[in-house]
């Protein structure tokens, strides 16, 4: 079932409901509530997804659910919930909507396997996204589990995030769940932090593991200058010992993030403890980043004296300090390894203006400059990958989403199905590889760029005709697509008239 251009305003309990119910489309709507008479109470989910699959909201406009003095007890534009066994609540996907004022947040996520992506969030009440595996929630019955794994967070636009009456949000994503896909997205404007990975000891939201943020944007938060640590980003159990662990960070850009309350610039926090989650680094993997150090010299002055940065250095973990990326490779290499400091070589930014285009120019070092997000276990041919991470990538999520694109090595196929367990991924076709060879998703130039935005020069084309010695080049082509790569354009009704062809002959990113 479709439904598609209609206006939904003021409603006395929500939007829509849709429960047990699967395979329906809300397309180009618009779900308004310009007033709120304090004579009513309504729901604490503008829409409502509850134990239903397969649905899509898409080309939407959403625009306010709850009131903001009331903060976190008036709720959310959509609420999406599962059940213990990722059977009910899976494969909704919420794309190219825009989202404004939510009193506790736009989306809050309960449920697995679900897609949220190409939304812009502009919440001046609150903050962006909440992704949540909640155990026994307040108004539910006892014994309720709404379990949050894999789900896939991508191409977003948070640029605006206030906190509420009583200093909660501020937050472009906040993560307590397991197994999550956070890729793509700017978060920029936010009152607290960026992003933060964390549990709570209030009963409910007691875990996140695995979590995957690589390859995002994370620029100018902590506008209100309220947290201590972490405008950039925070991954913290607040030394409640609570499960929190395994958390990957890689190919991030974390640049301009303010300097907080008491005048630090630990942009980057982690802080976790309880045995079990292996501290104090909890084993997050922390490789490939390019972040600011705006205080360099004094940092490092700092190292040199005291054996760690205080407030001058960038990164801070608690129960070691702070230090820049050269002083957290030598301590622990293991984990973190690969990063770079300095000027991300934006477009175009001035935030005093409001000017965010945070695209990559020609010279930008992160252009090329990400780690590989992981490797083959061994060598082999067939269609079925063994690598050692596979939590990186996405398949057809119940074929509403194409699955990824990947390169191996310098081969190029498209994922089919994910064996999460075992760490295995079937393609599209039948490659060979060698051990430990590198496995991206599919990437312009000699190798995968930092931050949100793919750096890509201008196409040119050019007529290759087989009387010519490319001739080779473009049989080869034929019987080689990578269609994301390469583009062919008929000139004739047969190839000997030639054909214009389009692609990245050297990997330098610029298609000819």
């Amino acid at each position: 079932m479709t439904f598609d251009g209609i206006r939904v305003e003021e409603p006395w309990v929500s939007w829509a409901l849709i429960e047990n119910s699967d395979y329906i489309t809300m397309q180009n709507m618009q779900f308004m509530n310009p007033t709120y008479p304090t004579s009513m109470q309504r729901n604490f989910w503008g829409i409502d997804i509850r134990n239903s699959n397969n649905n899509r909201i898409t080309s939407s406009v959403l625009d306010r659910w709850g009131r903001y003095d009331e903060g976190d007890s008036e709720g959310n534009h959509i609420g999406i919930h599962g059940n213990n066994n990722m059977t009910r609540g899976i494969y909704n996907v919420i794309e190219y909507n825009t989202f404004t004022y939510g009193a506790q947040g736009c989306i809050i996520l309960n449920a697995s396997y679900n897609v949220i992506r190409n939304n812009t969030f502009y919440n001046d009440w609150q903050k962006g996204i909440y992704v949540g595996w909640f155990t026994n929630p307040g108004g539910e019955p006892a014994g309720t589990d709404w379990v949050a794994y894999r789900n896939l967070i991508e191409n977003n636009q948070f640029i605006r995030s206030n906190n509420s009456e009583y200093d909660h949000g501020g937050l472009g994503i906040e993560s307590t769940a397991a197994g999550s896909i956070i890729r793509r997205n700017v978060m920029r404007n936010n009152d607290h932090f960026g992003l933060i990975v964390t549990v709570f000891g209030n009963g409910y939201a007691l875990r996140d593991w695995q979590t995957h943020i690589y390859n995002n944007t994370i620029v100018y938060n902590g506008l209100d200058r309220f947290q201590y640590r972490g405008h950039g980003l925070t991954i913290s159990n607040h030394g409640l010992g609570l499960e929190l662990h395994d958390t990957v960070v890689k190919n991030n850009i974390i640049y301009g993030n303010l300097t907080h309350a008491d005048g630090n610039v630990n942009h980057i926090n982690i802080e976790v403890t309880g045995s079990a989650n292996n501290p104090p680094h909890g084993r997050t993997v922390f490789a490939g980043n390019l972040i600011e150090n705006p205080r360099a010299t004094t940092c490092q002055n700092n190292i040199n004296r005291n054996g760690q940065g205080g407030g001058d250095c960038p990164i801070y973990m608690d129960g070691v300090g702070s230090g820049n990326v050269a002083f957290w490779q030598a301590r622990y290499p293991t984990y973190f390894y690969g990063n770079r400091e300095g000027n991300p070589g934006f477009a175009s930014y001035d935030p005093a203006n409001g000017v965010f285009d945070l695209t990559l120019t020609p010279g930008s070092p992160a252009i090329d400059g990400g780690s590989p997000l992981t490797t083959t276990r061994s060598g082999g041919t067939g269609n079925v990958l063994p690598v050692w991470d596979a939590y990186y990538f996405a398949d057809s999520y119940g074929g509403m989403i194409q699955p990824d694109i990947i390169r191996v090595g310098n081969s190029v196929a498209r994922i089919v199905w994910i064996d999460i367990t075992n760490h295995n991924i079937t393609l599209d076709r039948t490659l060979t590889w060698t051990a430990n060879a590198y496995v991206n998703l599919y990437y312009f130039g000699t190798g995968p760029d930092i931050g949100a935005y793919e750096f890509s020069q201008p196409d040119t084309v050019v007529l290759f005709n087989p009387s010519i010695p490319r001739a080779a080049l473009l049989n080869t082509l034929q019987d080689l697509p990578p269609t994301s790569a390469y583009t062919v354009f008929d000139t004739g009704s047969s190839f000997t008239t030639g054909r214009w062809v389009m692609g990245d002959w050297n990997a330098d990113g610029l298609r000819t």
